[in-house]
């Protein structure tokens, strides 16, 4: 096993494994001390002679959502400085499709000696369980343009008696993790929109998630509301334009946030990437979340200006970009013109500027041949504007995103474009779909749904409790799921920078992320149990349905609460049976 990170390697030369997984260090040292397993971080010293490289490595988050493969390029390039004769690479990261086409390019590039063949394995273990999911797998996917490299690594698998699929190419076999992921976490916001709307008829969405997995075709798994699986956004008093029942007003973000909160219905104006038309569509989601760190402020001809999170996308004039990657060659577009009940609002004035630079054509005005190199009218309500600056500046604070369906766009009140906001494998599945001119509606969706989810248990804390300044807050989990220390994604973070900026003190405990989750968050006070975390507190919030919270002492743990509050997340509790206790219980989708 080769790893570029000396601490990584370190440990596991200790047989100590560096993340929690149950029952893998036993693993490790056993295989270890068997000499079945070696640790080193020298390609030179595991590929030569090699029949098989197989490469692992992480594909985080990259430009407009899509995967960053640097390291799996990094990983083939080493792999073909250090082979020494045919070799399958196997690569079992979680890439898209194409990207085995990228791998065979490298290695050909980079060693022309020999042959190797790529072929796409991707794994499908989940974090806790992981050992017994790649024992005892659901099925196997193999695919490569080479038959005979997929049938061998096919064979390594014959052992575990599993459904072996080879696939006649290597994106099928790519595509199915990406497609497996994406409707697991349909399955997730299906459900969490069905809470929703339980909770307005007075419906127990546990019991209709369970009524609806005895159907066969449907089945039992992931079909549990709770905070969701799992982004990039605005500061709060950046406005848009917002009609209601034929008014049009300007609405800081902020607002907009909190009365889409409250139920009531919005229409955005919004621009059309295909046509370039304007108009107000419905808005579907808005989102909160707490934000420390550097914000960006954009700045482009015309005075223009917008603040967000450096992962926020934006609509250039060549391709989709995060703000961080913005520079004085881009062009953003500005919607143009007069629209339907907002023409005493004189917000878009980008027509007059540019009526005045093609005036500058002829008059040779230096101010107004400037304005005319950076301003450029396109379609009827479209104008582009060159970039000015990028200026980063510290920021504490929430932060808010809005999903409008159809555009996925909104324009601020400045007249600038941006676009919506959308949460890791889901995201950059849809982002491929994009860089093929395909649209995917349902998985928008899907990610719109979920970023909504977390901040549910935030709305319910705030009616159940008066206030949350001061107000003393026990999150009981801190992992994105059990059995792992796992904080990528977590709603962990995201509910716990909310309250501790709304003024809460705010205590966690988790039975293995504490560790990781310290330098994360150093505010949080992290006790040693549950217990510890709930006495004197005002209120608890299930993230993480660990099993030992199922079997805490309820009793004890209302009797030590200032106020016996519990914000159920993931419904592992019997509300009624709470209430008997004489707790203030709410789940999700089961009030």
């Amino acid at each position: 096993m080769v790893d570029v990170n000396r601490e990584k390697i370190d440990l596991l030369l200790k047989h100590q494994v560096p993340f929690y997984e149950p029952g893998l260090a036993e693993l490790v040292r056993r295989n270890a001390e068997s000499h079945r397993l070696r640790f080193t971080t020298s390609y030179a010293d595991a590929v030569p002679g090699a029949e098989y490289a197989i490469i692992a490595v992480s594909t985080p988050e990259g430009e407009g959502g899509e995967a960053d493969l640097s390291y799996v390029e990094a990983a083939a390039g080493s792999i073909a400085d250090h082979m020494t004769g045919p070799l399958v690479v196997v690569n079992k990261s979680t890439v898209p499709p194409l990207t085995g086409d990228m791998v065979s390019e490298v290695l050909r590039r980079r060693n022309s000696k020999h042959v190797a063949h790529v072929v796409s394995n991707p794994e499908f273990l989940r974090e806790g369980s992981a050992i017994q999911d790649f024992m005892h797998p659901d099925r196997v996917v193999v695919g490569g343009h080479d038959r005979g490299a997929a049938e061998k690594v096919a064979k390594l698998y014959e052992p575990l008696m599993a459904p072996i699929l080879i696939t006649p190419n290597i994106y099928t076999a790519e595509m199915v993790k990406y497609a497996s992921n994406a409707f697991l976490a349909a399955r997730i916001s299906f459900i969490n929109e069905i809470a929703r709307i339980c909770e307005r008829v007075d419906a127990d969405a546990k019991l209709v998630a369970e009524g609806m997995g005895l159907d066969k075709r449907i089945g039992p798994h992931y079909l549990d509301a709770g905070i969701g699986y799992g982004g990039s956004c605005l500061v709060g008093d950046e406005t848009v334009l917002v009609r209601r029942d034929g008014v049009v007003a300007a609405s800081t973000l902020q607002d907009l946030y909190a009365d889409v909160r409250a139920g009531v219905g919005a229409h955005v104006l919004a621009w059309n990437r295909e046509s370039g038309g304007v108009g107000y569509l419905p808005l579907s989601v808005a989102t909160m979340r707490a934000y420390e760190g550097d914000v960006l402020e954009i700045r482009t001809a015309g005075d223009r200006r917008v603040v967000c999170t450096p992962d926020h996308p934006f609509v250039t004039r060549t391709k989709m970009k995060l703000a961080r990657e913005l520079n004085p060659l881009d062009w953003l577009p500005v919607a143009v013109g007069q629209f339907p009940g907002c023409e005493q609002l004189s917000l878009l004035q980008v027509g007059a500027e540019t009526a005045a630079a093609r005036t500058s054509r002829s008059s040779g005005s230096g101010l107004n041949a400037d304005l005319d190199r950076s301003v450029e009218f396109d379609v009827a309500n479209t104008a582009w504007v060159r970039i000015r600056d990028v200026r980063p500046r510290p920021y504490s604070g929430a932060v808010y995103s809005l999903e409008v369906p159809g555009a996925h766009t909104f324009v601020t009140t400045g007249g600038l474009v941006t676009h919506n906001c959308f949460p890791k494998d889901v995201k950059a599945l849809a982002a491929l779909a994009e860089r093929f001119d395909y649209h995917p509606e349902l998985l928008h969706a899907v990610m719109d749904i979920n970023r909504d989810q977390r901040m549910l248990v935030i709305d319910k804390l705030r009616e159940t409790i008066d206030g949350l300044h001061d107000k003393v807050v026990g999150l009981l989990g801190l992992a994105f799921k059990p059995n792992t220390d796992d904080l990528r994604e977590a709603p962990s973070l995201d509910i716990a920078k909310v309250l501790l900026a709304a003024g809460a003190r705010v205590r966690g405990y988790d039975p293995a992320a504490m560790e990781r989750m310290q330098p994360i968050l150093p505010d949080l006070e992290y006790t040693k149990d549950a217990y510890e975390l709930a006495a004197g507190a005002d209120a608890l919030i299930v993230i993480t349905e660990w099993n030992e919270f199922r079997h805490l002492d309820m009793v004890r743990i209302k009797a030590s609460m200032r106020t016996p509050v519990v914000i159920d997340g993931r419904n592992i509790y019997v509300p009624s049976e709470m209430r008997d206790i004489g707790f203030t219980y709410r789940g999700i989708g089961r009030d």
